[in-house]
C-alpha cells in the first residue's frame, strides 16, 4: 500500500534560501509578476514581524506555500490570523496538502492565542473547501473561532487525522 504524501511531506516556516524555490507558486497566484518582483515581496514578509509563510517540502522540492498574517480585525476583540495566500503545486493538489496547511494554521491559532483563522477568497470553488474544515461563511470572509484550549473546532475527519 502506497503511503499518503501527508506521511512523506516536511512542514516548516519558509527560509530567505527558499524564495526561489517559493516563485513559482507565487506566480500562480500573482500572475505575471516578475521573478524579480516576487523575490522582493516575499523578502520584505519573510523579514516583517507578524508575517509567516509556511511551507511544505516533499522530496527536497516546495510544493506548497500559506502566508499568514496576525492581525486585528472588526469582527472580533482579540486578534487572529489570516491565511493570505495559500497554494499547492498542481501536480500535488487534491492529495490533502491544502487542508494540513490550513489545519496546521489553526494549531498555530490556538496555541498562539488567537481567536480565530480568517481567509477571505473570491473563488466560489473554494467555499467548499473552506466548509469542509469546519470554517464558517461570514459572506465576507471564511472564519473557524480557535477556543485557547481544547480541542480544535474542526470536523470529525480532521480531529481523527490530526491525532485528537
Amino acid at each position: 500500500m502506497d503511503k499518503s504524501i501527508l506521511d512523506q511531506i516536511d512542514y516548516r516556516k519558509a527560509r530567505l534560501s527558499d524564495i526561489k524555490a517559493m516563485s513559482p507558486l507565487v506566480r500562480i497566484l500573482a500572475g505575471d509578476a516578475s521573478y524579480k518582483d516576487v523575490r522582493r515581496r516575499l523578502k520584505r514578509m519573510l523579514l516583517r514581524p507578524g508575517y509567516h509563510i509556511m511551507v511544505v517540502e516533499h522530496q527536497n522540492q516546495v510544493v506548497g506555500l500559506n502566508i499568514l498574517r496576525e492581525g486585528l480585525f472588526l469582527g472580533a476583540d482579540s486578534p487572529g490570523l489570516q491565511s493570505l495566500s495559500l497554494v499547492v503545486d498542481p501536480d500535488y493538489r487534491g492529495q490533502g496538502i491544502a487542508s494540513f496547511f490550513m489545519e496546521k494554521a489553526v494549531e498555530k491559532a490556538s496555541s498562539d492565542g488567537f481567536c480565530q483563522v480568517w481567509s477571505l477568497t473570491q473563488h466560489k470553488h473554494l467555499h467548499e473547501f473552506y466548509e469542509s474544515l469546519g470554517f464558517t461563511n461570514t459572506g465576507t470572509r471564511f472564519v473557524i473561532h480557535t477556543p485557547p484550549t481544547g480541542r480544535l473546532p474542526l470536523g470529525r475527519r480532521v480531529i481523527r487525522k490530526l491525532g485528537f
